[in-house]
């Protein structure tokens, strides 16, 4: 086991995780979960990242409850090298991911690697619910995500890189009708 959380106590382990956040988000942990909550607001976002880069190679896991998809409103949990943005491979935003996807109303998974478009595979549109996520990089021309059971594979843009563990939320310059939210029961992160 290389990472394990199970969000008990009051306060999150700093010596885990890094948080940002900004314009009114709110990131509190009781009856172990971790909350995170983006406002109905232009602008407001949340990055969440482990400490810790893993390498191919690794999994990650983590049961999480995401709200329901709605426009200009962006989820990214999984492997990344930065926060996410309303676009991927855009400045300022995630430039090497293996990483689920709250792309406004659609459920997709993400590969991405520095200087190449990223690659996206719609999974549908998503309704809020709690959910178990797998992401496998399995080596540096294969991811495999597992979403509810339900297995996809990329095989572009794979990142070779060591990425930290990543749950990241952001509105647009048009605010979504509804807040945001992220709860976290548990995360791990394992290698073979």
């Amino acid at each position: 086991m290389l990472l394990y959380d199970e969000f008990t106590g009051s306060t999150l382990n700093t010596a885990i995780w890094v948080a940002n956040k900004g314009s009114g988000t709110t990131i509190t942990q009781s009856g172990g979960n971790l909350n995170i909550t983006v406002p109905a607001a232009v602008d407001a976002w949340v990055d969440l990242y482990s400490k810790q880069a893993f390498p191919v190679g690794t999994t990650f896991e983590a049961r999480v409850y995401v709200s329901g998809g709605q426009w200009y409103d962006h989820k990214g949990i999984g492997f990344a090298d930065k926060k996410i943005k309303y676009d991927c491979g855009l400045n300022q935003t995630e430039a090497e991911a293996a990483m689920w996807r709250g792309q406004d109303e659609a459920n997709e998974t993400e590969t991405a690697i520095t200087g190449q478009s990223c690659y996206t595979q719609s999974l549908g549109n998503y309704s809020a619910k709690w959910m178990k996520l797998k992401v496998v990089r399995k080596s540096n021309t294969q991811v495999d995500f597992t979403v509810d059971g339900a297995v996809r594979t990329h095989t572009a843009y794979i990142s070779s890189w060591s990425l930290p563990v990543r749950f990241s939320v952001m509105t647009y310059s048009s605010a979504p009708s509804n807040s945001i939210s992220i709860k976290i029961d548990w995360v791990k992160v394992t290698q073979p």
